[in-house]
């Protein structure tokens, strides 16, 4: 038996560029049908559990938001978070504005503006109290009004 096995290390040995490259075959065609056999065992969620057009709300647990400012409320704004969730930020007299750096006023936030929003996340969801708003700039294309998406004024 340690002979056979001596003589096959010994073939090995000899042809091992051959059996390198077999053996990366073997693993590449292992690792491609892991990757097919996963993909195709995926079952897709079922029509009843996606969402609709309901919109989803931000859960806002940190205190500086990235979005864009898609309409305008009596103590406040709506805005659009990265995550496309909408995010209800509440003001008061004490938030502070900053435009390109310098101090403004709560005119300079305007609907399609790119906003920066320092503040603490309030005990409901999907709405943060504002201490600073900086503008960052505006989008090219204006986004819907809140009307056009179902929220109230």
């Amino acid at each position: 038996m340690t002979d056979r096995l001596i003589r096959g290390w010994g073939w090995v040995g000899v042809h091992r560029f051959l059996v390198g490259w077999a053996v990366a075959m073997l693993g590449l065609v292992a690792f491609s049908g892991g990757i097919a056999f996963g993909a195709a065992r995926e079952t897709a969620p079922s029509p009843a559990l996606r969402p609709g057009p309901v919109e989803t709300v931000a859960r806002v647990q940190s205190t500086a938001v990235e979005a864009v400012v898609i309409g305008r409320r009596p103590n406040g704004w709506v805005v659009r978070t990265r995550t496309d969730e909408l995010l209800i930020v509440r003001t008061s007299d004490a938030t502070t504005y900053r435009l390109k750096n310098k101090p403004a006023d709560a005119n300079a936030v305007r609907r399609g503006a790119k906003v920066l929003i320092l503040g603490r996340p309030a005990p409901r969801e999907g709405v943060m109290i504002a201490r600073v708003i900086a503008v960052r700039g505006q989008i090219r294309n204006p986004v819907a009004p809140p009307e056009a998406i179902g929220l109230p004024r």
